[in-house]
């Protein structure tokens, strides 16, 4: 059966004005309400200010973050289309879905300057991030939308609504959301299948990747079940023909955004979206292979909340014949990536004056990160079920340069001031870096335990520079602090800005030198034991994977009442 062509968001021309509720005020530039949308859904619109737009310049502000941040890899708009609507703002370039536009808002804000926001009345990002969610969210409750490929458009960008405060929907919700809606519209079969006009097949085969790459990122961010398998669609690989290269032959862009992507610049991080892709297809993999979806406990299973399901590891023998595949199949993927990211300095620890640090760098940044977290995501089972010590070695090899990494390229990011451009599954990895580094504190070698005891302050640095930008920060800063202070006994954190002074150079003969070490048997045990499950924190919905065991915000056993941090005993 032939899914109907559903109007692409900047596609739709203006519409006469008595198909408009009255006093809807729709801006020009937005479609207006359907005929379903009453007298009294448009007051209740107006009440939870849907129909209030930014100020010309934080709207500026935002549409420049999301240009350069979000969509490059979650290309899920006719962006041209959709920017020349925004920038006209009379309908005479076309209209665009009000719903669709407030979503881009809300996906925008952790990205744009505080201090912008707060001259606008926010009081941070997180303040900000929270309006535009809830515009978007009251547009989607009330049915405002009928086209379904804006609602798969909101819906994605609505998963970024992670540390949204008081929202009872998580980012799984929303991405099961577009998920539905992509099945129902045939998203999930090429679209060559059907006779569909060039620019919608290219944005239809979008639309879907992008549901499956957030369906995975989800996944690693939150530890709850995908929804989508390899298996389950005909949707071809993207390729970089289905890539909207936009120009702006007479500067009108250009003049609104200065600092507006270069077709240079849109096909190389066409490339980077491709590789995520593919980097996504092996997440896919690992889930399946290695995890299973579990209530984690009686209460939970009883409840038949879907949203209490979590991934846990599968028995060692169900997953091993395939582990090393998977290992191989990572690193086949690392070696292959496009020479836009080998001459990045993510991948060549090179210095860059700030001033040269480029859109592509962040993203390079950004891809080199999720490959490590997935590094860890594959090897955590291995690690822990293997009882021999020959068995124990490389996983537990592999995860502490996965670490050491992760803390490199997001220390690095600190310092050229950029650590905020990165996408919330990439903040998310310095809590099991963490972890990894508070074990290692407890090796018997000083070289060992005095630059895993830096690491770790280096990753709190992170998070510290995140407390107005994601919810989760200071909360996890708090249990790792904790963490901390049960290994060291260093009550009052005396040690940590001397740490954060010093200077940690991973050379190959540090690497080496880690084939050589013992690494504590718990190590792996102590980051297994703490399992997925909500953060608890009442500002906000982000779930710390690898951290949060689902015990009403406890992490091994600590409570951020009583600061009781229960470790294994120490085998190493």
């Amino acid at each position: 059966m032939l899914p109907s062509q559903h109007t692409v968001a900047g596609s739709r021309s203006p519409q006469p004005p008595e198909n408009t509720p009255v006093d809807a005020k729709i801006p020009l530039f937005c479609k207006p309400p359907g005929l379903n949308i009453t007298a009294l859904n448009i007051q209740k619109l107006h009440a939870s200010d849907a129909f209030t737009l930014p100020s010309p310049g934080i709207q500026n502000a935002l549409l420049e973050a999301y240009i350069g941040l979000v969509h490059p890899m979650l290309p899920i708009l006719d962006l041209s289309n959709f920017l020349n609507a925004v920038t006209r703002g009379d309908g005479s370039a076309g209209q665009i879905s009000l719903m669709v536009y407030q979503a881009v808002m809300l996906a925008a804000c952790p990205f744009v300057d505080s201090r912008k926001l707060e001259a606008e009345g926010f009081e941070d990002n997180r303040a900000a991030l929270n309006v535009y969610f809830q515009r978007a969210k009251a547009l989607y409750d009330l049915n405002y939308e009928s086209d379904a490929l804006a609602i798969v458009q909101t819906t994605l960008l609505m998963t970024y609504s992670f540390e949204a405060r008081h929202n009872t929907t998580n980012s799984w919700h929303w991405s099961g959301i577009a998920i539905s809606y992509a099945y129902n519209i045939g998203l999930h079969i090429d679209p060559e299948t059907f006779g569909f006009e060039p620019s919608l097949r290219k944005l239809r085969r979008r639309l879907w990747w992008a549901c499956f790459m957030q369906d995975q990122m989800v996944g690693l961010a939150t530890r709850q079940p995908p929804r989508i398998r390899k298996d389950d669609f005909s949707t071809k690989m993207l390729q970089d023909r289905d890539f909207d290269v936009f120009t702006d032959p007479q500067g009108h862009l250009a003049a609104w955004f200065p600092r507006l992507l270069t077709v240079g610049q849109q096909q190389e991080l066409a490339l980077l979206c491709i590789e995520k892709t593919k980097l996504c297809v092996i997440i896919s993999k690992i889930f399946h292979d290695h995890y299973t979806a579990q209530y984690k406990d009686e209460e939970s299973r009883k409840s038949s909340d879907l949203r209490a399901l979590l991934l846990y590891p599968k028995p060692a023998g169900t997953w091993k014949p395939n582990a090393s595949i998977l290992d191989d199949e990572l690193m086949a993927w690392n070696n292959a990536l496009p020479q836009v990211v080998q001459q990045s300095p993510a991948l060549n620890q090179t210095n860059k004056a700030p001033a040269s640090f480029s859109i592509i760098d962040v993203h390079c940044y950004a891809l080199c990160l999720i490959y490590r977290a997935v590094t860890l995501t594959l090897h955590r089972p291995e690690a822990q079920e293997a009882s021999a010590i020959q068995d124990r070695w490389y996983p537990l090899m592999r995860t502490r340069t996965a670490a050491k990494e992760i803390t490199r390229m997001l220390t690095e990011l600190q310092s050229y001031g950029r650590v905020r451009s990165l996408p919330v599954v990439c903040i998310v990895a310095a809590i099991p870096a963490a972890v990894i580094h508070i074990c290692d504190m407890k090796d018997t070698m000083p070289n060992i335990n005095s630059s895993a005891a830096t690491r770790y302050w280096k990753c709190v640095g992170v998070l510290e520079d995140l407390r107005t930008v994601y919810n989760a920060a200071p909360f996890a800063i708090e249990f790792l602090n904790a963490a901390y202070i049960k290994v060291t006994g260093d009550t009052l954190l005396t040690s940590k800005y001397l740490m954060l002074e010093e200077t940690i150079s991973d050379s190959p003969a540090d690497y080496q030198r880690d084939l050589l070490t013992p690494v504590p048997s718990n190590l792996l045990e102590t980051w297994y034991d703490a399992n997925a499950g909500p953060m608890g924190s009442e500002d906000g919905d982000l779930v710390i994977s690898v951290l949060s065991d689902g015990n009403n915000g406890e992490l091994f056993g600590l409570s951020p009442a009583d600061g009781n941090l229960q470790f294994p005993p120490y085998t190493g």
